[in-house]
């Protein structure tokens, strides 16, 4: 029987790996652990997200330790635990970085309960902040600091906490998830690369996609999307020769954009996101928030959806 992926937390001796992973995983799951190796627990977890179904393990480990090989190259993401109030307390991660290097995860995670700006003990934000941008982590805190002010001037907020860590596994290719629903106009290889954020960043910044790890993800031999992430490369190649922006995009979104569903509107929609982002940078809220609603509708139709859906559901919320 194959391996299930992994999310691997790890800790200090003063908070075990166990009480990281009881934040994710629902009790009836925490109840059902298992011991996978001598020296990891393993607790399944099933995650259901609206694109697709998955069942992994969220995994403690009580020692440092790689595990088998077979353990090794099951960890697709680690959650590293650190106490942000003690001093030298990022001391604890560095002792985990051999480790993970070796697992050589897709998610990083650095986590602590609380990070301030200036403490009079502990590790400061900034300090925390440097240490993830040098290996490559992200920094969540489980309580960080509110500004309620400043809350309320944006537009957006972004998850923090625990919500955060379980938006970044959900969002992650697990290797033997189950799309949901999957429609004609919208191929897996595309789904994939909405699902991965590290992917669509990738895309966002660059105008291309890393073929070669999906071409390897093709582990089931599928010759028709074989062929089809070679297609990708192409586009791949050809928009890195061509970085305009489309004068028009704001003109009509969901038309400039494209909203027949092919690959070429796909990539032309990555291609003009962080250009149009510069561009209504100094629009009005309410014209940022309208020209929003229209890009969300452009990708909904280039991925096979049907307009009406979207009216739908607004309907609902309403």
């Amino acid at each position: 029987m194959a391996r299930k992926s992994c999310a691997v937390a790890l800790s200090n001796p003063s908070t075990p790996a166990s009480d990281i992973v009881k934040l994710i995983v629902n009790e009836d799951e925490f109840q059902q652990s298992v011991i996978l190796e001598e020296g990891i627990i393993a607790y399944p977890w099933h995650i259901d997200t609206k694109y697709y179904t998955a069942d992994i393990h969220v995994c403690a480990l009580q020692e440092k330790t790689l595990g088998s090989p077979d353990f090794a190259n099951s960890v697709q993401a680690v959650i590293v635990y650190f106490d942000s109030s003690k001093n030298g307390g990022l001391s604890d991660a560095d002792q985990w970085e051999p480790f993970v290097k070796e697992y050589d995860p897709d998610i990083r995670i650095l986590l602590c309960d609380n990070c301030e700006e200036n403490p009079s003990k502990g590790v400061s934000k900034l300090a925390a902040q440097e240490w993830c941008i040098a290996r490559g982590y992200e920094l969540v805190e489980i309580n960080p600091e509110k500004d309620e002010e400043w809350e309320e001037e944006q537009d957006f907020l972004e998850t923090t906490g625990i919500p955060r860590i379980v938006q970044a596994l959900h969002a992650h290719v697990w290797p033997d998830l189950c799309m949901k629903g999957e429609t004609s106009d919208c191929s897996r290889a595309v789904q994939s690369m909405l699902l991965n954020s590290s992917v669509a960043a990738n895309l966002m910044e660059s105008s291309g996609v890393d073929m070669d790890e999906l071409l390897s993800s093709n582990r089931d031999g599928d010759e028709g999307l074989g062929e089809e992430l070679r297609n990708l490369r192409l586009h791949e190649e050809a928009l890195k020769n061509d970085n305009s922006f489309d004068p028009h995009i704001l003109d009509d979104p969901p038309d400039a954009l494209g909203s027949g569903g092919s690959t070429d509107d796909f990539f032309k929609l990555f291609q003009n996101l962080a250009e149009m982002k510069e561009r209504v940078s100094g629009m009005t809220t309410d014209d940022r928030k309208a020209c929003a609603e229209q890009v969300v509708k452009a990708f909904w139709q280039v991925m096979g959806g049907d307009s009406d859906e979207l009216s739908d559901e607004s309907g609902e919320e309403n």
